[in-house]
């Protein structure tokens, strides 16, 4: 429990500074609803939020903070269960063209990824046990957005995505292709 107080604790300041800067109208604000197809073969659902400062016509850096679930996920002759990540991470974004009504960009995130899950053997006795990791978050993706009104838009990103980057292939590292849809307001 106190390690869940210590994460919010962390995330607080940044949301209470990203909410003054936006009502002054100097970020701008993602919101996504993602899905992550592992290399094991199942899906990760999340959503995330980020807030971003543009630098110059086309291209802005920025913060955000994902929370993603899976019920199971099979890795390196593990079951592992009620998986549940929380990145926190710096974000680019560049466009690659003049502002159009469609507009494609590239996007990277890296950052610390908070991960919790029950490990479980495949043995003639398994045995359980909850796990709490920390991790390098890294993830790299291209998208559309498309403009609605003057400052909102909805936009689909494609991406690579990994949740505790290691060399290590023993390593628990839910990683894969990244489906994003979401809107920027």
């Amino acid at each position: 429990m106190k390690k869940e107080i210590h994460k919010i604790f962390l995330v607080l300041p940044l949301l209470i500074c990203a909410a003054q800067l936006y009502a002054q109208k100097k970020l701008d604000i993602f919101g996504d609803l993602q899905c992550l197809h592992s290399t094991h073969g199942n899906n990760l659902w999340g959503l995330s939020i980020a807030v971003d400062k543009p630098i110059s016509s086309t291209f802005s850096l920025g913060f955000g903070i994902e929370y993603t679930y899976a019920e199971q996920h099979l890795d390196n002759g593990w079951i592992l269960n009620n998986l549940n990540f929380l990145p926190v991470y710096t974000e680019q974004r560049c466009n690659l063209g003049p502002s159009h009504k469609a507009n494609p960009f590239i996007h990277f995130e890296e950052g610390l990824s908070f991960n919790t899950y029950d490990k479980t053997t495949i043995a003639a006795f398994p045995i359980t046990q909850t796990l709490h990791e920390n991790g390098l978050y890294l993830q790299a993706g291209i998208g559309v957005q498309w403009k609605l009104f003057k400052n909102n838009a909805i936009l689909t990103e494609l991406g690579i995505k990994s949740f505790k980057t290691t060399t290590n292939n023993l390593d628990v590292n839910p990683h894969g292709l990244t489906l994003k849809l979401g809107c920027n307001f």
